[in-house]
């Protein structure tokens, strides 16, 4: 048994010394040998600098494409609602053309009257005055769909993307300390 525990310290003190090795290397040469651990940075600078290009140029056009179908969509839905108050004017103008409205209290009257003709037309419709919301959010989302189109998940991508950029960036700087 002596044999055995001498054996065991023996191959104690020869794995501590062979770590003390690769110890003093490390410390002599600053961490600076690359033994080839790491093969996700095997990339040269160069090649690490051309990713970094690529993404940030990325980046920049599908913000830049984000923020034309971002603006392409307001103007749609703005248009849309015109044209519903353009609807509800050109009602309210059709009915003081034909004398029905003579003064405020007739104008407001018959307002009134168009709101509750849609409200009705509405829960016969839908069965609910709460699905009149629902029903407001569907043509907003068709809207969205007709402008935005396959650039749904566009924000998502542009999130991905600049978090690629930043872990390129971090394992690219240089460690001081």
């Amino acid at each position: 048994m002596s044999k055995q525990k001498n054996n065991l310290w023996d191959d104690f003190i020869e794995i501590v010394f062979w770590l003390l090795i690769a110890l003093i290397l490390y410390v002599i040469t600053f961490g600076s040998i690359n033994v080839g651990f790491n093969e996700d940075l095997k990339d040269d600078r160069y090649n690490a600098y051309e990713k970094h290009m690529q993404l940030k140029k990325l980046i920049a056009q599908k913000e830049k494409l984000k923020q034309k179908l971002d603006r392409r969509f307001k103007y749609i839905y703005l248009t849309v609602r015109i044209v519903l108050v353009g609807i509800w004017i050109g009602f309210m103008y059709i009915l003081y053309y034909r004398h029905y409205i003579n003064d405020l209290g007739d104008f407001l009257n018959y307002s009134e009257i168009s709101i509750l003709v849609l409200v009705t037309l509405n829960f016969i419709t839908f069965g609910t005055i709460t699905e009149l919301r629902n029903f407001i959010d569907l043509l907003k989302t068709k809207t969205e769909n007709f402008v935005y189109g396959k650039y749904v998940n566009l924000e998502d991508s542009i999130n991905y993307d600049k978090q690629n950029l930043a872990q390129i960036e971090q394992q690219n700087r240089p460690n001081h300390g």
